[in-house]
């Protein structure tokens, strides 16, 4: 296996003093009246009717510098709130320049950032798509001080405290943005099948019995559909063993032989069985008479997919004149779990190694992701007044979910859902989602050392009885997936402790 080591340069990291994210707020529209929206606000964290109590005088970060400089800030999605963020973090603080980059999508991303980096150009603040890239290359600032004496950091969602350190120590990178995985169940095929609509707080085995009794082949409806990353493979290793990532990842180890062997079993299962809609599949083409997308055919009773499937398309007209009724609900939970775990999209942020502002861009890294402030001024106001260039708004509904478990924030978000109103139904459901979704977890590449190496050499480019791939295995018949656990843990377990070696190369042991 080989060790892709960059070469890391001696860094100079330059402590300035600066103020906490929670300080004065400013008026959304300075000199006029604030932004049409629900959840607009003038009041910021930490105020004396804080429910979490004032600040801890003991936690407290130094002051911010008052010298005039420029933070860069790198993204690679929603450029358009990342530049009303960057606009209302100046307004803040009036010495403070912010340009915000684009690289490039999902696809060149990371690649760009390799050039800006080799060129001395890394941002001071950057998202990133995967946790290897920026362990190799040496990227990552430490600022594991800040974290621990910011009084902001407490409302920061609990289940997210588990990933934020790579060596169980250093914070190196937090969640940035949050998009939950749901579970979009479509009320108007229950309607046609009589079919009652399930508890809001429903279970995984409740979900895979509605699976199997919500397929009907004589009326061409299937049980579900998914996008990759949603099904069942991923969501049952995680809910079903309170795990921190995928594959019922603890920390250290993989836990397959229990959700995830039985759900790739299980998904084979259901696809030799038709209670899975299989795009390009002859079954399906036939039953939906050559209908593109299982998705938005109006014929299966559940999409597993990624939040952001709402807004760019169930929101749409499209979706809505064919008359699919989406209702988002959360990722079920185990029968037996002692948590509400979800899997979910979330994108970290971090601070570059090589900044000359640290504590600056610490600032600005909780600007643009859970500071209190900047949701209840900037983030829920704007959701719904941003427009792309042919002014249609781009926000139908919100894209993603708040990172603090404050209500005031969440109720601010929930007031978004505007329509939902006039449907008690569905003013529910937005109502249990919104309870149900603060304890996501992150998938294995952002989170996990080793995990994409892992995945893409023994998971998907192995040979298991002859077949390469171990879900492709199974779904040929050729192979029981219980009796790949063993090594697939062992190997999993490799891989992540040469990682965790390249790891503390780079950056020592604490």
């Amino acid at each position: 296996m080989k060790k892709r080591i960059s070469v890391l340069l001696a860094l100079l990291f330059i402590l300035s003093l600066a103020a906490g994210c929670m300080g004065n707020v400013v008026d959304p529209n300075p000199g006029g009246s604030s932004p049409a929206g629900p959840g607009s606000t003038d009041g910021g964290g930490g105020s004396t009717d804080d429910p979490n109590g004032p600040p801890d005088p003991g936690r407290q970060l130094p002051p911010m510098t008052e010298d005039h400089i420029t933070l860069t800030y790198a993204t690679w999605d929603d450029i358009e709130m990342a530049e009303k963020l960057a606009e209302y973090f100046t307004k803040k603080y009036p010495n403070i320049n912010v340009d915000v980059i684009w690289p490039g999508g999902t696809g060149t991303y990371m690649n760009a950032l390799l050039t800006m980096a080799a060129n001395g150009e890394l941002p001071d603040v950057w998202q990133s798509l995967e946790i290897a890239t920026p362990i190799n290359n040496g990227w990552y600032y430490d600022m594991t001080e800040f974290w621990n004496n910011d009084p902001d950091t407490d409302l920061y969602l609990s289940s997210l405290h588990d990933s934020l350190t790579i060596d169980g120590r250093r914070v190196m990178q937090v969640v940035g943005e949050y998009l939950p995985e749901v579970a979009f169940l479509d009320r108007a095929v229950f309607r046609r099948l009589n079919v009652p609509m399930p508890d809001f707080n429903w279970t995984y085995e409740e979900m895979i019995q509605l699976i199997r009794d919500m397929t009907r082949p004589d009326q061409n409806i299937f049980g579900y559909n998914f996008m990759g990353g949603a099904g069942p493979i991923t969501v049952a290793p995680i809910v079903l063993n309170d795990a921190l990532s995928e594959f019922g990842w603890d920390g250290e180890n993989y836990n397959l032989a229990g959700g995830w062997a039985d759900a790739v079993n299980l998904t084979a299962e259901f696809m030799q069985n038709g209670n899975q809609a299989i795009y390009g599949d002859e079954t399906w083409l036939e039953a939906s008479g050559g209908h593109a997308w299982p998705g938005d055919s109006g014929l299966i009773a559940m999409q597993l997919d990624a939040w952001w499937t709402y807004n760019n398309i169930y929101m749409k007209s499209g979706a809505i004149e064919r008359g699919i009724e989406m209702i988002p609900y959360v990722m079920p939970r185990g029968a037996n779990a002692s948590t509400n775990r979800k899997p979910a999209f979330l994108d970290y942020v971090s601070i570059s190694a090589g900044t000359k502002h640290p504590r600056e861009a610490y600032e600005l890294l909780k600007w643009m992701s859970f500071c209190k402030e900047a949701w209840m001024t900037v983030r829920i106001p704007y959701f719904p007044l941003l427009t792309d260039d042919a002014g249609n708004r781009i926000y139908d509904v919100p894209n993603c979910f708040p990172l603090i478990d404050d209500d005031e924030v969440w109720n601010g978000f929930r007031g978004l859902f505007i329509s939902a109103a006039e449907d008690e139904f569905k003013a529910a459901a937005l109502d249990a989602f919104m309870q149900l979704a603060r304890e996501p977890v992150p998938l294995g590449s952002r989170g996990i050392p080793g995990f994409a190496q892992w995945l893409t050499e023994v998971y998907f480019e192995s040979e298991w009885n002859g077949v390469i791939g171990v879900e492709a295995a199974v779904f040929q018949g050729v192979l029981n997936a219980h009796d790949a656990v063993a090594e697939l843990e062992e190997k999993g377990r490799q891989y992540y402790l040469e990682m965790m070696d390249v790891f503390y190369m780079v950056y020592g042991r604490p």
